[in-house]
C-alpha cells in the first residue's frame, strides 16, 4: 500500500501532530522578531532614526532572503535531480514560509517608500514586486501539476527568485 501524499491531497492528521512543535518554534521566532521590530519602531521618537532602523533591517533581510533562495535551490537540485524525488511536505512548508518572508520584506520596503525614502534606482520597486509575485506562480504550477515529479517548478522558481533578489539588491539604496 502506498501511503505517500501526492500534491493536492490532504495529509493524514498524524503528520500535523509530528510537525506542530517545529511550526510553533518557527512561528514563535518569527513573531518575536516582528514584535521586536515593532517595539523598536514605536518607541523611537525621531522619524529619521526609525527610517534608518528600517533601512538596516531591510538590508539584512535582503541578504538573508538571497541565502535562503540559494539554499532552497540547492535542496531542490538534491531532492529532484540527484534523488529523483518529489516535493515533500517539508519542502512545500519551507516554500510557504519563504513566501511569507518575502511579503514581510516587501511590506517593510513599501513602508519605507511611504515614509519618503526612495531606492537608488526606481526599477528597484519593479524587482521588489517580482520577488513577491514570483513564488506564488511556481507554487500554483506545482500544486496543480498532474504529472509527477513537479520539483522542476521549484527549481525554476528558486533560481529565478535568487536572480531577482540579486538584481533587486544591486538597484537598492547603497548601504
Amino acid at each position: 500500500m502506498n501511503d505517500r501524499v501526492r500534491s493536492g491531497q490532504k495529509p493524514a492528521i498524524a503528520y500535523y501532530w509530528q510537525v506542530t512543535p517545529y511550526i510553533i518554534m518557527g512561528l514563535t521566532a518569527f513573531i518575536t522578531f516582528l514584535i521586536w521590530v515593532l517595539i523598536s519602531l514605536l518607541f523611537e521618537p525621531e522619524i529619521s532614526l526609525r527610517y534608518a532602523f528600517m533601512k538596516e533591517v531591510h538590508w539584512y533581510l535582503s541578504r538573508v532572503g538571497l541565502g535562503i533562495a540559494v539554499m532552497m535551490f540547492g535542496m531542490g537540485v538534491y531532492i529532484g535531480l540527484m534523488k529523483h524525488g518529489d516535493v515533500s511536505r517539508w519542502f512545500r512548508a519551507g516554500t510557504y514560509t519563504i513566501f511569507a518572508f518575502m511579503l514581510l520584506q516587501g511590506a517593510l520596503g513599501g513602508t519605507m517608500w511611504l515614509m519618503g525614502g526612495r531606492p537608488h534606482e526606481e526599477v528597484h520597486l519593479i524587482y521588489g514586486y517580482g520577488v513577491v509575485l514570483s513564488l506564488p506562480f511556481f507554487i500554483f504550477v506545482e500544486t496543480t501539476a498532474t504529472k509527477r515529479p513537479a520539483m522542476g517548478s521549484y527549481l525554476w522558481g528558486f533560481g529565478l527568485l535568487a536572480a531577482i533578489i540579486i538584481r533587486t539588491i544591486t538597484t537598492g539604496a547603497p548601504a
